[in-house]
């Protein structure tokens, strides 16, 4: 991932845990493995954008265009 976004691992690392502090991840430790969870309940923290559920961002950025 690290490569494909041009970013350090340890950043990486970093945004990961912020975003978890934040509620838009859960991490939890399965033997030696991390699983991530994201919350899609959670809301923009923008003013103008908190009424915008993670699932409808996600939603947007993952949908295909239609032919």
């Amino acid at each position: 991932m690290s490569e494909a976004l041009d970013l350090t691992e340890r950043r990486i690392s970093q945004i990961v845990k912020d975003l978890a502090a934040e509620d838009y991840l859960t991490i939890e430790r399965v033997g030696r493995r991390s699983v991530y969870t994201v919350n899609e309940s959670a809301s923009l923290r923008h003013p103008v954008l908190d009424h915008v559920k993670l699932k409808d961002v996600l939603e947007l950025l993952t949908s295909r265009p239609q032919d």
